[in-house]
């Protein structure tokens, strides 16, 4: 039995899975699972073969409830191909540099590759590079995590968080903004949702006020007001 798989993102797709069997690494090549279309199947079987055990199903066999030893490890070509959410824990994204790896270590990999000492020597490499506030027990989120989580934005949430983001203003009366924003839902409180849930640093981006009929705004959260000053778009 292998222990380890190449596969594409059609495997998302079939019903059966028994390749997760006695495996402990899968390699997803160019897996899409963006839900712009509304179509969260391949994201969602993801998520669920994280879990300790899954149901594994094998053609003309009944499906068991068997514990998973494999981890994925998913490549795409593009940040749209891939839906991130911020509250997603299931999912860790690489920032990778412009630096090739074997140019900061060429020296180190030629003197001790080939003898009996690299493994350990490795390790010490690898674990003074550490960030010194990594946490084992908590997901990580580096800087391409949150580009994703951004391109993973639907556009009328992309330009509102960036009309907050450059305003002068304490506050964006919703009218205005749907004169300048695309496909704005015509409910205010799915704009409220996503002032409140998305976080920028760790702070929502604002509420909604509808306490005047035909008046409702974007009160902006004041760590994003440079400005004191009231006034619209």
């Amino acid at each position: 039995q292998l222990n380890s798989y190449e596969l594409n993102n059609l495997a998302l797709n079939k019903e059966f899975n028994g390749h997760l069997t006695n495996c402990t690494l899968i390699y997803y090549d160019e897996c899409k699972f963006s839900s712009k279309n509304g179509d969260n199947s391949r994201k969602n079987r993801l998520k669920e073969w994280a879990n300790e055990f899954v149901p594994v199903e094998v053609k003309n066999k009944n499906a068991q409830d068997l514990d998973i030893f494999s981890s994925a490890i998913i490549s795409t070509n593009n940040d749209s191909d891939t839906h991130i959410d911020q509250l997603d824990r299931k999912f860790s994204v690489m920032d990778i540099t412009n630096t090739r790896l074997e140019e900061d270590l060429a020296e180190f990999l030629w003197n001790y590759i080939e003898t009996p000492e690299f493994p350990h020597a490795f390790f010490n490499w690898l674990e003074k590079r550490v960030y010194e506030d990594f946490n084992v027990q908590k997901e990580y989120r580096g800087e391409k995590f949150t580009q994703l989580v951004i391109s993973s934005l639907y556009n009328w949430q992309k330009d509102i968080r960036e009309k907050i983001l450059s305003c002068n203003y304490s506050e964006l009366i919703l009218k205005d903004l749907r004169e300048e924003v695309d496909n704005l839902p015509a409910h205010h409180g799915k704009v409220g949702d996503f002032l409140i849930n998305y976080r920028e640093d760790g702070i929502p981006l604002g509420t909604i006020d509808a306490s005047k009929q035909g008046q409702a705004k974007i009160i902006i959260n004041s760590k994003f007001c440079p400005s004191t000053e009231e006034g619209a778009l």
